[in-house]
């Protein structure tokens, strides 16, 4: 019989590891750090250094303007994508996935970004994994891998075999054991990876 962890086990384990999320949520001044980088922009830098250069030259009155319009460009622009980045987190918060988890013996539906390492998750058909993990029993089990593997048939999961966040289960039902949960699963390590590999789009390239 699969016990799982116990609620007193949970809290430590969460302590240690956090949240099951792909990026820190509590991250301080990240507000702060995306105004600023704003100011990257090829535009906005021409224009601070032209409202420089009218301030150096005596002209307070086109410094004033210039000024006046680099911050409420970058401004308004920042308080879309802000506005846009709530509304976006307030919908996720709605659509919140559940997994059912056993603790303590008895089976939860429990909040994904509540599982640590160690959580014994129940899968079934249509359900998509929360957690890189081992299948620990399984029947007829089968997990659909394509986002990150690239491999288009569905891959059966074996008692032993790994499974990984993200991917989707197919086919049959079955029991795993979390072993990493948020920024340590291969899913978000292949998500830092194709962030820090960002191409320049054309758009970007024009404006360099």
């Amino acid at each position: 019989m699969v016990v799982g962890l116990t609620f007193e086990e949970v809290k430590k384990l969460r302590l240690e590891y956090g949240f099951n999320v792909l990026h820190d949520e509590q991250t301080k001044n990240r507000t702060l750090v995306a105004f600023l980088a704003r100011f990257k922009n090829p535009l906005v830098i021409i224009l601070i250094v032209a409202a420089g250069m009218s301030l150096f030259f005596g002209d307070k009155a086109s410094f004033f303007i210039i000024t006046a319009i680099v911050f409420l460009s970058v401004g308004l622009d920042f308080l879309n994508t802000y506005r846009s980045g709530k509304a976006a987190e307030a919908l996720k918060e709605k659509v919140r996935v559940k997994a059912r988890v056993i603790r303590e013996g008895k089976e939860h539906l429990v909040a994904v970004k509540d599982l640590v390492p160690g959580d014994v998750v129940m899968l079934s058909s249509g359900k998509v994994i929360p957690a890189d993990g081992v299948i620990i029993e399984g029947n007829d089990l089968s997990a659909n891998e394509a986002a990150l593997t690239g491999e288009s048939f569905p891959q059966s999961k074996i008692v032993g075999a790994e499974v990984y966040m993200g991917s989707g289960v197919e086919s049959g039902a079955g029991i795993m054991k979390v072993i990493k949960t948020g920024s340590d699963t291969k899913f978000a390590h292949i998500a830092k990876t194709l962030q820090s590999a960002r191409r320049e789009t054309e758009f970007d390239v024009v404006l360099n």
